[in-house]
């Protein structure tokens, strides 16, 4: 009788003992992870307040933009120009100021990475 009890309790260990599928690819990276197993960024298409490094022709940033060097923020980004009639566009829903030259400066780059 106790052997019949052990033996019963042992399929039920077994039975009972997995946590759903296994993951499929233990390396990826979690979803939301930081730090070096963190999602890569998107790759800067020169949108707007997309990283650049062309601040002579603007050659990495959309038509109408400069590539822009704010070095008080430490970044240097696409930026359009602006003034009373032409507003900054927003940042993540965060209102970007117009600086004193006519150009929107916002306090951090966009998501990306350079290509």
């Amino acid at each position: 009788m106790i052997r019949a009890v052990f033996v019963l309790s042992c399929l039920v260990v077994i039975a009972c003992g997995g946590e759903g599928d296994p993951d499929p690819d233990p390396d990826a990276p979690d979803a939301g992870a930081e730090g070096p197993d963190a999602d890569p960024a998107a790759v800067c298409t020169g949108a707007v307040y997309d990283s650049c490094v062309d601040t002579t022709s603007s050659s990495d940033c959309d038509d109408g933009m400069m590539c822009h060097a704010f070095d008080q923020a430490g970044i240097t980004v696409c930026v359009p120009a602006c003034d009373v009639s032409n507003p900054c566009p927003q940042q993540d829903g965060v209102d970007v100021r117009c600086n004193n030259m006519g150009r929107c400066r916002p306090d951090v780059a966009s998501d990306c990475t350079l290509p």
